[in-house]
């Protein structure tokens, strides 16, 4: 119906649904063109949620790739991971039975996902609840975020 696609795009559609995944070399090419296209001045978005959090993670990154995965914040050396997540696109009431906001629900296995990903790495997760806000600064330095 007027739409085209690649023999790259059929290609990667057919391994995912064999149960293969890209290649090494493929995901490094993938990821040099994502930081070739930072580096022209691509526009990287983040939520408001996430650019308040910006102003207390001086020298961390913004959109750390760890293979296909889009960490919020990451430090330099990739030790240190940042997630910043909004209670109901998270559900954090399916963690903390005292989070205010009633989720949308479905996102816990995701967000394990999240973390086992960021322990494969041997990377130390932080995840800052946005009902948890005011705490964010205590919560940073007692993770020896700031020196």
């Amino acid at each position: 119906m007027g739409h085209s696609v690649s023999a790259e795009t059929r290609a990667k559609i057919g391994a995912t649904l064999a149960g293969r995944r890209p290649s090494p070399d493929h995901l490094a090419k993938q990821q040099a063109g994502l930081e070739r296209w930072r580096a022209a001045g691509g526009r990287v978005w983040r939520s408001k949620l996430e650019l308040r959090a910006a102003a207390l993670l001086p020298g961390f990154e913004p959109q750390i790739y760890i293979g296909r995965h889009a960490f919020d914040y990451g430090s330099p050396d990739r030790l240190t991971l940042i997630e910043v997540n909004g209670c109901f696109w998270h559900d954090h009431r399916s963690v903390d039975l005292t989070c205010p906001y009633r989720g949308r629900g479905g996102a816990a296995q995701r967000d394990e996902r999240t973390r086992v990903i960021a322990a494969d790495a041997g990377a130390t997760l932080i995840e800052l609840w946005e009902c948890q806000e005011a705490l964010w600064p205590r919560q940073l330095a007692a993770n020896r975020v700031y020196q």
